[in-house]
């Protein structure tokens, strides 16, 4: 199964000994770079989301006025 995240995204280990965050990172560290990637994709996008609906609501509001006044 491939979800683009990493070629060993799911791996089971039969080990009973614990591993540290430092571990697992480098251990994935083709997991841990490409989910940075998709973060700052994913930050960029919704910021642009969401100021295009800003400019939206704040055409709306001014309509809104506008029809009030006519």
């Amino acid at each position: 199964m491939k979800l683009g995240l990493g070629d060993q995204y799911f791996k089971f280990e039969n080990s009973l000994t614990p591993k540290t965050a430092t571990e697992v990172i480098s251990e994935n560290s083709d997991l841990f770079r490409t989910i940075k990637k998709h973060e700052q994709v994913l930050e960029s996008a919704l910021i642009e989301l969401i100021s295009a609906i800003e400019k939206n609501v704040k055409k709306v509001k001014n309509l809104q006025i506008f029809l009030k006044i006519a």
